[in-house]
């Protein structure tokens, strides 16, 4: 975090400016720029490389707010959630985050819930939630269809969507969508803030990410004339709830007019709605294609015939990630580089069939720097930030340029440092494609 911020450094407080002045740091233009979107209560989509100081930006308004509020009397709820597409990178993000909130002494709790939590720590989450909640759009899913996701939720002021590229063009997304949908009827005042490093049409993901409430016609007419009502129809509650929405008489039209004018008047919703924040460019990344002296097969996916030069390459670096593409080719090869590994390297594995303590167990080896090299699919490709790792290895073409962007991103995680990859093509074909 090199550059300065010259915009308006007397967003953050004091003891925040003190923190980034401590750490040789100085926050960044965009990171203020979302500060700012945050006090005037925007959403907001922040665009910006891998390495940028992305999540941080994300977090700041919701740690300034926590801190600057008043203290309370009675016990707060949730007051900022944010939704990860990986349990690892919810895990690594609740890290990161409270290495700032206790260097800087916040009275902010900050936890992760995915399926790998303990039965006990989600069950006291309910009960007493935390300030920041990190989690998946599945845990958020089973919190919605709680029974007391009501009082849950009727604190939350914020909710941050990471690697929103991943989320939105699925059926996870549309699902999500709902969910994202049932939280603005539960906190009306709620923010939702987009973080992505490779977004190619942003109009598309404001669209998605957007508020739309208050030109839903379908609930005005299906709501009670003279009742107070919510700005679109009652799709969860109780049962009461539904029953009384499907009975209600419908509203006369002139009534419908104006109840959807006074909801959009001086209101702004759809894509427009949403602030477009965007970081600043990052170094180039230094990409390699291992051609195995003209060795490559015509058929294949596993790339064998490549293993010794890549275990040559691993020895060469100070930490890889070994990408592969399906749990099969990680098996394969993490079984061939031990089988080559006369040095005795400390090489882990990683992928999502393996039992939750093994996975996080490579992990917290992974943040200590305590391993060489780690043979891993999907689970580890999005936004896990960590800083000792040097080099990139894609075994096989990564059959998306979009997954090929992240990958190449989690070597050398700083936007001053240009990130290296190596490409390995498990048969000629895919030499095309590297």
């Amino acid at each position: 975090m090199a550059d300065a911020a010259g915009a308006r450094p007397d967003l953050l407080p004091p003891n925040f400016q003190a923190w980034f002045a401590g750490r040789g740091w100085s926050a960044r233009t965009h990171q203020l720029e979302m500060v700012a979107k945050g006090r005037e209560g925007r959403d907001a989509l922040l665009i910006a490389p891998t390495g940028g100081g992305k999540t941080l930006a994300g977090f700041l308004p919701s740690l300034i707010e926590l801190y600057e509020r008043p203290p309370a009397n009675t016990p707060r709820g949730l007051h900022t959630l944010y939704i990860s597409p990986l349990k690892a990178l919810a895990v690594d993000v609740e890290r990161n985050l409270n290495a700032p909130i206790l260097e800087m002494g916040l009275k902010v709790t900050a936890e992760s819930r995915t399926g790998d939590t303990g039965i006990a720590r989600r069950q006291r989450q309910r009960l007493k939630p935390p300030d920041i909640l990190l989690t998946t759009p599945e845990q958020l899913a089973l919190l919605c269809a709680w029974e007391g996701a009501r009082l849950f939720f009727e604190d939350l002021s914020c909710v941050i969507l990471d690697e929103i590229h991943t989320l939105h063009a699925s059926k996870r997304g549309d699902l999500l969508a709902l969910d994202l949908a049932r939280l603005q009827q539960l906190a009306p005042r709620m923010r939702r803030v987009g973080l992505s490093a490779t977004v190619d049409d942003p109009l598309v993901i404001k669209n998605w990410m957007a508020s739309h409430r208050g030109v839903d016609l379908v609930g005005a007419l299906n709501a009670p004339s003279t009742a107070s009502r919510s700005p679109s129809p009652v799709l969860f509650g109780t049962g009461e709830e539904r029953n009384g929405a499907a009975h209600a008489s419908p509203a006369p039209a002139g009534e419908v007019d104006r109840r959807v004018s006074a909801e959009t008047e001086g209101a702004q919703h759809g894509p427009d709605s949403v602030a477009l924040v965007r970081g600043p460019g990052g170094a180039q990344p230094v990409v390699d294609v291992l051609l195995s002296e003209g060795r490559v097969p015509w058929a294949g996916h596993t790339a064998q015939h490549a293993m010794a030069e890549v275990y040559e390459v691993i020895r060469g670096a100070k930490i890889a990630l070994v990408f592969v593409n399906t749990r099969f080719q990680a098996e394969f090869a993490f079984q061939e580089l031990w089988r080559l590994n006369e040095d005795n390297l400390p090489i882990a594995l990683h992928h999502g069939s393996l039992a939750a303590e093994q996975r996080r167990k490579v992990e917290a080896a992974m943040a200590r720097g305590e391993l060489r090299a780690v043979v891993c699919t999907s689970t580890l490709d999005l936004g896990i930030d960590w800083g000792d790792v040097d080099l990139v290895i894609q075994l096989a073409s990564p059959k998306g340029a979009s997954r090929m962007v992240q990958r190449i991103g989690r070597a050398n995680h700083r936007l001053d440092e240009p990130s290296r990859a190596i490409f390995v093509p498990a048969n000629r074909f895919e030499m095309l494609e590297c």
